[in-house]
């Protein structure tokens, strides 16, 4: 039977995994467990004259080697329990102690050597890389797609939230919104209070208004003091000339560079497109006398 190691942080559900999977699979099954870490020491009161950054240092480092040494013994301790009961025919399952991967070498190694398979469970929904084991030591995530020593990994699901507390029985139930008045259906409004009339006794009734005058066709005529008040007009302005055509892109002097440019490049042109003169012929040399020797 294979060699389970449960893997995942502080109160990520290994010991309830493990219970699970002992009860699931056939007997004869084994947990081990990693024994508890120890209590934290109990520092004693110093008052604020007496204590210093090096006993605070000190306080810490002996601490941290403590949780180290705890955390060594823990794993020597699951080892030997590994090498000790792990067999073809015997199922042991690993839930804490495991954070290390070079911990989780060696006891896929142990289970190599007793020819039995080893497999990996994460627990906590595949997060908690980083942070701390019951030890204090950080969790290395398995990769089971780099290592072989992890592989087959499986994920374990996550575990059902608490249920929500029962309701207080002495509590009184919550107000509930009052809902406004609907309007009576078939009912019409009340009519408006009447005006007190001349004979009744009230104010008097007053002349009815003139009706206002007719619309004039024609605009009304300015009076004779506007023509008068009114500043002679303004002669009409002279259009501006227009800008000089210029490239929307190019400046002055890149317009000037381009110009030099194309008359350089003309130049050449014109240079290769010269006829070559015919050279004249070279004559022979004359033919040197011959001088025989008496």
């Amino acid at each position: 039977m294979p060699l389970l190691l449960i893997v995942g942080p502080r109160q990520s559900g290994k010991s309830t995994a493990a219970r699970a999977l002992a009860a699931a699979l056939p007997p004869p099954t084994l947990i081990v467990s990693p024994p508890p870490p120890p209590p934290p020491p109990t520092s004693t009161p110093t008052t604020s004259a007496s204590a210093t950054p090096t006993d605070a240092a000190a306080a810490a480092a002996a601490a941290s080697a403590a949780a180290a040494a705890a955390a060594a013994a823990a794993r020597s301790s699951i080892r030997e329990a590994v090498e000790r009961h792990v067999s073809p025919s015997t199922t042991v399952l690993v839930d804490g102690g495991t954070a290390i991967k070079g911990f989780r070498y060696e006891l896929w190694c142990v289970a190599r050597a007793a020819r039995t398979p080893c497999a990996v469970v994460l627990t906590g929904g595949g997060a908690g890389g980083g942070l701390p084991d019951a030890f204090g030591v950080p969790l290395e995530v398995p990769e089971a797609h780099r290592h072989r020593w992890e592989r087959p990994l499986f994920l374990a699901p996550l575990p059902p939230p608490p249920p929500p507390p029962p309701p207080a029985t002495d509590a009184p139930p919550p107000p509930q919104a009052r809902r406004p008045a609907r309007p009576a259906r078939g009912r019409r409004p009340p009519p408006p209070a009447a005006h007190p009339t001349p004979g009744s006794g009230g104010w008097a009734e007053s002349p009815p208004s003139p009706p206002p005058p007719p619309p004039s066709p024609l605009p009304p005529s300015p009076p004779p003091w506007a023509a008068a008040a009114a500043p002679p007009p303004s002669p009409p302005r002279r259009a501006p000339p227009p800008a000089p055509r210029r490239s929307p892109t190019r400046s002055r002097r890149s317009t000037r560079r381009a110009a030099a440019w194309r008359r350089r490049c003309w130049r050449r042109r014109r240079r290769r497109r010269r006829p070559t003169r015919a050279l004249p012929p070279v004559p022979p040399p004359p033919p040197q006398p011959c001088r025989r020797r008496r």
